[in-house]
């Protein structure tokens, strides 16, 4: 998955790997109320889940505890990635996450097989092109009546929020490739969002998004 843009040559495996050390800390300063709001909005208990996000997410484990009757399978793209990811799971102490080692797009789950998908810090790492193709991919995954979670770097409007943008589209060794993104007209035809909320936890511009399969 590569793109040559102002944003750098993005390469979503490689800026997992890269934030790896230190995006748990991230999600905890800025984006940890999302996930406990995922949890709430989602009412987790007995579902068939997908995790797309970064290998230490916290919102991985909170997820997965919260959907111990469940399924919960978190996808790694790559060897590293899963071994990165096997390595926080097993360091939290969490046994209800099943890894899954395979891209999105090649994954072979049967259509319509999950309740819900959350994809967290996922598309606003993804190039540009590639966000259609993998919502095009979550639709057939996804049952209808199930539900798309999104937690994403927003467009920014604010002072802050385009400092935020300047700073991670000029240094990309803070940034990794992460970018503004919406998805919003990606997903008209076959969603009915139910929630799009604009956030910004100091300054950082945050969009949490819930829609649901039609």
């Amino acid at each position: 998955m590569q793109q040559e843009s102002k944003w750098g040559n993005l390469d979503i495996n490689k800026s997992y790997i890269g934030i790896s050390p230190f995006f748990e800390k991230w999600v905890k300063l800025f984006e940890y109320h999302l996930r406990k709001r995922e949890v709430e909005d989602s009412h987790l208990g007995d579902e068939r889940v997908l995790i797309l996000s970064p290998p230490t997410d916290p919102g991985i484990i909170l997820l997965a505890e919260s959907n111990r009757k469940g399924e919960t399978i978190f996808l790694c793209p790559t060897d590293r990635i899963e071994a990165i990811a096997y390595g926080y799971v097993r360091k939290k102490k969490t046994d209800n996450v099943n890894m899954v080692l395979s891209n999105l797009e090649q994954a072979g789950f049967d259509s319509g097989y999950f309740d819900i998908v959350f994809a967290n810090c996922y598309f606003d790492f993804c190039p540009h092109e590639e966000v259609m193709r993998s919502i095009r991919k979550i639709n057939d995954i996804l049952k209808k009546g199930g539900l798309l979670f999104s937690v994403h770097m927003d467009i920014p409007c604010g002072w802050l929020g385009k400092l935020w943008s300047g700073i991670f589209q000029y240094v990309p060794a803070i940034s990794r490739g992460c970018h503004p993104v919406e998805i919003d007209d990606f997903l008209i035809n076959e969603y009915t969002i139910i929630k799009n909320i604009r956030e910004s936890r100091y300054g950082f511009p945050l969009r949490y998004l819930m829609a649901m399969r039609r």
